[in-house]
């Protein structure tokens, strides 16, 4: 079993810092941070600091098409956007900056680091800091903007990059093995025999492929209507309790294990392997993936150079379950405390404009991330982008059909990057060792309630 603590590099105790009172005085930057000059600031001009944590052509496109374009466009205001490594990074690094003349006006942070986020005490919320109405709640889309709003109901941090899980089907293998591909299996058992009748036919190495990550269990626990956490997934209160032995739990599983055992879930075995399915589909060993929307591009890409075509589909649930939905993924933007009130202002102007109808429409098509902004979707209906592009609208019509609830809004946990990890030391006794889902869930549910003890305590005694 895998012990090893791994709750953000530094958060824990950078936190503690920032809740007490203590400033840090150093930063360990990761990127090789543009100067005001060479971003053509003038003496006059404010620079905005934006840290995230999207590399490759994501990076590339934030740089030349958002942060450049905005700051040619606006008068007196430019944006030094600057990659700082991994979301968990980003955050540490906000921590120790915070106070400090490092201290960047926007940060990028996964949904899993809310109540870190809230709890460092270096953020405002969006809704007490947006005094001039600059954000609008109600331009997004409520299943999306629900998970980033506090107990007051109200936007705490602003939604940008979004995305959820779905289906890849590589449709001529569907096909050769006898199957719809325009009725893609829906329900675990559906999975189940379509798998069969595909290593039957012998069109693929093996069936299915996924990464080894919580986010699939969380988000088909979520589907089911199940909670992860108590106290309404922490959002009528702090959660205290970790409800990993849940039936929904179980059942997913119960469901992952039964793939593993029949042989086919082809993995490579390693923990958040992005590029295993992917690759495995590319290489046509595999006739079905469960991966982000926010690889739409990627999958139809590989498969074209392939000859093969692409379909998407929902994520399946388990058959006696009712579907509700799908919990966001991704990340939102925060704005950290403590600038000028110019500097704060000019801040949320960016952060909403980023998310505007004509740059949410082209974060979408380039990345794959759904719109965010309920305008922006009826504008691409209305062009035909969705008859035209299936595969990217598949995420957003499931989507459409999440009720919020707080199974749906998702579960805000201070070491929320933690119980991920003991997540996974359950699904690896479950998939590696042979162990009863049941019993590896219970096992891990006390590791994972210690550890949000743990946590809460070091919160409420700083």
């Amino acid at each position: 079993m895998r012990t090893t603590k791994v709750l953000t590099a530094g958060a824990a105790a950078a936190l503690l810092l920032a809740a007490c009172g203590d400033s840090a005085t150093d930063q360990s930057g990761t990127a090789d941070d543009a100067n005001a000059e060479d971003l053509g600031a003038e003496e006059d001009d404010i620079v905005l600091t934006f840290w995230h944590g999207l590399g490759g052509d994501n990076e590339e496109f934030i740089n030349d098409e958002l942060a450049a374009k905005y700051s040619e466009e606006t008068d007196g205001v430019v944006v030094n956007a600057q990659m700082r490594g991994t979301y968990n990074e980003v955050l540490d690094q906000s921590i120790v900056a915070a106070g400090t003349d490092e201290a960047p006006h926007i940060v990028q942070l996964y949904e899993i680091g809310v109540q870190l986020a809230r709890d460092s005490g270096i953020f405002a919320p969006i809704h007490e800091l947006d005094t001039e109405g600059i954000i609008d709640p109600d331009d997004y889309v409520p299943a999306v903007s629900s998970y980033y709003t506090d107990e007051t109901g109200d936007l705490y941090s602003a939604p940008w990059n979004s995305s959820n899980p779905i289906v890849y089907i590589n449709r001529d293998l569907f096909e050769e093995a006898g199957l719809d591909p325009d009725d893609p299996p829906e329900r675990f058992s559906e999975v189940l025999d379509a798998c069969e009748q595909i290593m039957d036919a012998g069109v693929s190495d093996a069936c299915f492929g996924m990464p080894i990550h919580s986010w699939f269990f969380e988000q088909t626990v979520a589907q089911q209507g199940g909670l992860l956490a108590n106290n309404d997934n922490g959002r009528s209160g702090r959660a205290t309790e970790v409800l990993l032995d849940s039936p929904e739990a179980v059942n997913v599983l119960e469901f992952w294990q039964e793939m593993d055992e029949r042989g086919y879930w082809l993995t490579s075995g390693a923990r958040e392997d992005w590029d295993d399915p992917r690759t495995l589909m590319a290489n046509g060993q595999i006739a079905m993936a469960m991966d982000s929307t926010a690889a739409v591009g990627t999958y139809e890409a590989s498969l074209e150079e392939l000859g093969n075509e692409l379909g998407t589909a929902f994520m399946p649930i388990p058959d006696d379950a009712e579907r509700h939905g799908t919990v966001i993924g991704g990340a939102s933007l925060y704005i950290l405390d403590g600038h000028s009130e110019e500097e704060t202002q000019a801040a949320l102007e960016f952060v909403n404009w980023l998310s505007e109808e004509q740059q949410d429409i082209a974060w979408h098509q380039f990345t794959g991330y759904f719109p965010v902004r309920s305008d922006t979707n009826e504008a691409l209906d209305a062009e035909g982008w969705w008859d035209e592009n299936p595969n990217f609208a598949t995420a957003v019509q499931q989507l459409e059909e999440t009720t919020v609830t707080p199974a749906t809004q998702g579960a805000v946990m201070g070491p929320f990057p933690e119980i991920r990890e003991i997540v996974l030391d359950a699904v690896e006794e479950t998939l590696f060792e042979g162990t009863d889902p049941a019993d590896a869930l219970s096992a891990n549910k006390e590791r994972a309630d210690a550890a949000l003890e743990e946590y809460n305590a070091d919160v409420e005694g700083s």
